[in-house]
């Protein structure tokens, strides 16, 4: 009896042979990883799967059935590499080991990006353990930017070096590079890498008990039944009006892994009731009628300052913070209260006239608006918000807005010169930069509006520009220089740069992922 994997083997071969005959261009020779693979499954499996079935069967003896039977054991790890080191050496915290495994064994979830999922299959090893280890966190580092063996990056490389930063201590970084692995060529991510880096940002958001940011996961296309059961928890824990019920919450649970230790979220998530969250400004209090306006400017200075960024956002925003503008633009231009300020300045040891002459007004007054400018900032108002109040508000919008435009074009800048000067980096830290100069701009656009974006787009285009075409024309770093086009292509067209969308249009089209099987 012919297996089935010589007839296709045959047919593979006889097609190939055909290509080169006549004259005819062959299509693309496949990497050895892909032809790895065929041979693979296409002939060792059904063999594989001939003598197990023989075995079972009694068609062996004794003696030469435990040699079989140990010889097809041995074998599954080339068939199911990436399953034997997620299921064997990443809970033992075996990172050399995990690592070695997907390397050396080509396994079809890491086609994609094969090397990155090496790394990252160490770099979860290595999180598993206790305390992790530098010194394989630096080696993993070096595999991954290997100067002998180089590699464009891919997305598993980027959730790897995500990993290796959290294992490092740093989770600022960590959670920065893991939630910009969407922003990868899906052809150049795994799919495996997706959901490690979903996982990942899941478990971190809900041991610090930001439940928004676990709910936000739900959206995102390779969310585990684990993630989507965790967002429809927190959905009902945060009193989402359109939460999940208590049915879907239990059969989410029912459904997913991890049941045991998911089960006190999921009760606690159905004993809470939906409810509509309070989103209004509170009332502020009413002031008595005897007291100044420059001591009920201070008051309300006070009550915003001692809410953090996240209450400030949530509970006040930009209506609360366009009041308190004109709270001090009526005490600082009431010449009643200038006299009383002049009396306090002579008390703390300040000429009266200096504080007459507007010198000290001036001083309190910039003061003031540097305030509103960093509540406004940390509490993501909009600078439309704070212009329509006009005055000290509006002051403090431009102030804001001057500082936006500077932090991008300063980052923006810096990047040219290194562009210019050829410095290079590892591709993991080229990326890391480059997503900090978006999360820049898109901050900056998420307060200023349409027109902060013309204008920052207008200087930040041609930096982002050049230094994508240097690392993908003289870097091959492909994927990297991708994201940053195809960034720059969806920015175009939100502010209808006509000229730059036909090029980079091209450039996204020319550095896009080729098919892993080719």
């Amino acid at each position: 009896m012919i297996p089935f994997g010589a007839i296709a083997a045959g047919i593979l071969a006889a097609r190939m042979l055909a290509g080169r005959q006549g004259g005819v261009v062959a299509r693309p020779v496949r990497t050895p990883r892909a032809r790895w693979m065929i041979l693979l499954w296409a002939i060792v499996l059904p063999i594989w799967g001939i003598l197990g079935l023989a075995l079972v069967l009694g068609g062996f003896t004794a003696a030469a059935g435990g040699v079989v039977g140990s010889a097809l054991v041995l074998l599954l790890p080339l068939f199911f590499p990436w399953a034997f080191a997620r299921h064997v050496f990443v809970p033992l915290g075996m990172p050399r080991a995990a690592y070695f495994t997907v390397a050396a064994l080509p396994d079809w979830a890491w086609m994609r990006d094969p090397r990155g999922g090496a790394v990252l299959a160490g770099a979860w090893a290595l999180l598993r353990q206790r305390r992790p280890d530098a010194t394989r966190a630096d080696w993993l580092e070096r595999k991954l930017s290997s100067a002998t063996d180089h590699k464009a990056l891919a997305g598993a490389g980027v959730a790897a070096s995500g990993l290796l930063a959290a294992a490092r201590g740093d989770l600022e970084g960590a959670r920065a590079i893991l939630t910009s692995v969407r922003l990868v060529d899906p052809k150049a991510t795994p799919k495996a890498a997706r959901r490690i880096a979903l996982d990942w940002l899941l478990a971190d958001a809900a041991s610090r008990g930001h439940w928004k940011a676990v709910a936000d996961l739900r959206l995102e296309t390779d969310a585990s039944r684990s993630v989507r059961l965790c967002a429809d928890i927190a959905r009902r824990l945060l009193g989402d009006a359109l939460a999940p019920s208590k049915a879907r919450i239990w059969l989410g649970w029912a459904l997913a892994p991890h049941r045991r230790a998911t089960l006190p979220l999921v009760r606690r998530a159905v004993a809470t009731e939906a409810r509509v969250p309070e989103t209004s400004a509170p009332e502020a209090e009413p002031a008595p009628e005897h007291e100044h306006l420059w001591d009920r400017a201070l008051a309300a200075h006070a009550r915003l300052l001692r809410h953090d960024a996240t209450e400030v956002g949530a509970r006040v925003g930009g209506e609360a913070l366009a009041r308190l503008g004109i709270a001090w633009d009526g005490a600082l231009a009431d010449r009643g209260e200038q006299s009383v300020l002049a009396e306090r300045a002579f008390v703390l040891g300040l000429s009266v006239a200096a504080a007459h002459g507007g010198a000290a007004i001036a001083r309190i007054t910039r003061a003031v608006e540097d305030d509103i400018a960093a509540l406004a900032r940390a509490a993501g108002v909009r600078l439309e918000a704070l212009r329509s109040a006009g005055g000290t508000a509006a002051r403090a919008a431009e102030r804001l807005r001057d500082e936006l435009l500077a932090e991008v074009e300063l980052a923006s800048g810096a990047l040219r010169r290194r562009t210019d000067e050829k410095r290079a980096l590892p591709a993991t830290a080229e990326w890391r930069e480059s997503i900090a100069i978006r999360a820049q701009y898109e901050h900056a656009v998420g307060l200023g509006g349409p027109e902060l974006q013309r204008l920052l787009f207008s200087r930040v285009k041609n930096d982002v520009w050049s230094h994508a075409y240097w690392l993908s024309s003289e870097r091959s770093e492909r994927t990297v220089a991708n994201a940053a086009y195809v960034w720059l292509l969806a920015e175009a067209r939100a502010v209808g740069d006509t000229r730059a969308i036909d090029p980079l249009t091209g450039n996204v089209a020319a550095t896009a992922a080729p098919d892993p099987m080719r």
